[in-house]
């Protein structure tokens, strides 16, 4: 007998089994849930998704600096865009990397800001960089579609159409979402010191406050991601199920990244100065990770639901 048949034999493995097969998802027609989590699982490795999320990983990295170019050159048109730009760093960087890393990506964008003039021709050259990321990403929506289901994408103008359209719109919305911040945060404190009395409690309701924003921002980003990033004939809310996926873990991410960077890392032992990139390349890599992981639970809901048979007989499972 081998190790997969004794591993299978196991009495919490077959109890789990059963409780797994005894949950029915009522809306993908009797398919119960150790069938779709076998189906998403033999999926993931189907789709070969470290390598597409190194490959998507790269190109998000080279426009980066161009998307955080094109944020930065409208941030003064903004009411109070001190403040503003203050928080895109306390509340966005500095939450996620380490004190000396958010130091020196700070530093990296403000110099090139600084330095870059503000033109139409330098705007224009920083949204098409950033929108090769973007369109990488949505391309690799593409990928799982079409091993998937079978289902073929816009051709490449019109993909790239999407793609800088939705990097506009993403600015905006980063844009909005940094107003609303300084808007609550401004607010709200005086508010709140009016309602409360200790200093401590003020803090951890702004901190609700924040991570509740931040929470509805991600995944109304990530579901209009998923939506548009790919030519899909149906509803909105079907994409929400990936999307709550992929919002936990990045919370998940962010908490538990910069606690690792900040305590257990060596990367400054190791690579130098060279270490700020190989961490915001690590992040990124995590990040679209983590994105595809949600894009292909979104699939596998919608592939088991529409030819659950045949799925499970092209990946030789057994309900």
């Amino acid at each position: 007998m081998g190790f997969k048949e004794t591993f299978q034999n196991l009495k919490a493995v077959q109890k789990t089994t059963d409780f797994l097969k005894n949950i029915q998802i009522p809306t993908l027609e009797d398919t119960n849930l150790y069938v779709l989590i076998k189906i998403y699982f033999a999926s993931l490795i189907e789709g070969a998704i470290t390598t597409r999320a190194s490959a998507i990983s790269w190109s998000l990295f080279l426009s980066l600096f161009p998307f955080l170019l094109f944020v930065y050159s409208w941030i003064p048109y903004l009411p109070n865009y001190d403040n503003i730009e203050g928080m895109m760093y306390s509340y966005l960087v500095n939450r996620i990397f380490p004190q000396n890393d958010a130091v020196q990506i700070e530093s990296v964008v403000s110099i090139i800001a600084r330095k870059t003039s503000n033109s139409w021709f330098t705007i224009i050259l920083a949204v098409f960089f950033a929108t090769n990321g973007v369109n990488s990403l949505m391309n690799g929506f593409s990928d799982t579609a079409n091993r998937i289901a079978g289902v073929k994408n816009r051709n490449i103008i019109q993909q790239y159409i999407v793609s800088l359209i939705f990097t506009v719109f993403s600015t905006a919305f980063l844009l909005f979402f940094l107003w609303l911040l300084n808007y609550v945060n401004s607010t709200g404190q005086e508010m709140l010191e009016i309602m409360l009395e200790s200093n401590l409690m003020i803090i951890w309701v702004k901190r609700f406050m924040f991570f509740g924003l931040a929470f509805l921002f991600f995944l109304t980003a990530v579901c209009l991601l998923y939506f548009y990033g790919f030519s899909f004939d149906g509803r909105f809310r079907k994409m929400v199920p990936g999307a709550i996926l992929t919002t936990i873990l990045f919370f998940l991410l962010a908490l538990g990244f910069s606690f690792y960077i900040e305590n257990f890392n060596n990367y400054n032992l190791l690579y130098g100065s060279i270490s700020t990139l190989l961490i915001v390349m690590l992040f990124i890599y995590i990040t679209v990770f983590i994105i595809l992981l949600g894009f292909e639970l979104n699939m596998t809901l919608l592939y088991a639901k529409d030819r659950k048979d045949i799925l499970i007989k092209e990946l030789d499972l057994e309900p």
